[in-house]
């Protein structure tokens, strides 16, 4: 009896991992492979783009959209791919195998893309910070349990956190 060869990963862009009703991020908030790797170096991960490259073959990060871009034809990703990167390079150097991590990273896309959102708010907008203050103050004032930070936790349809932003003292953490 012949085995089945396995399943090829599908040859899915970003813009097919967005959640409905999600549109595209502006052409000038996208990034080209070689910015997106460098921002990826910045942020201390070793990705090399033959790693990259073989990360998409393998299904376990999207393809790229490719578009005008720049003054060529590029591969072209949003900003909120770079959380996704973090996690596979997390997930590989703890020696998941590559359909756990692209189960994974999938999961967590909408997760990515708040904090990317997220990420494009620093500083706060004007007078959040105050309200994130008043309510602290009025806690403070009727419970009198001193408050030393602010958290606003994002969570999808099904009531499940996505992402959470935390205010403390003036400084902010994403996590």
């Amino acid at each position: 009896m012949p085995t089945e060869a396995p399943a090829k990963p599908q040859k899915e862009t970003w813009l097919d991992w967005l959640p409905p009703g999600m549109t595209a991020p502006p052409p000038e908030e996208l990034l080209t492979r070689e910015q997106l790797l460098a921002e990826a170096r910045d942020a201390g991960l070793d990705i090399t783009p033959r790693t990259f490259r073989s990360w998409e073959t393998l299904g376990i990060l999207p393809r790229p959209v490719r578009r005008w871009h720049q003054g060529a034809v590029r591969a072209i990703y949003p900003r909120w791919l770079l959380h996704l990167v973090a996690i596979a390079h997390a997930r590989r150097r703890d020696h998941w195998s590559a359909s756990k991590i692209a189960a994974d990273v999938r999961e967590r896309t909408g997760e990515a893309i708040a904090l990317g959102v997220m990420g494009r708010m620093e500083p706060l907008p004007d007078g959040l910070d105050a309200v994130l203050a008043q309510l602290a103050a009025r806690h403070e004032r009727f419970a009198g349990t001193r408050v030393g930070a602010v958290e606003v936790r994002l969570l999808d349809d099904r009531n499940r956190p996505v992402a959470t932003f935390t205010r403390t003292l003036g400084r902010s953490r994403r996590s």
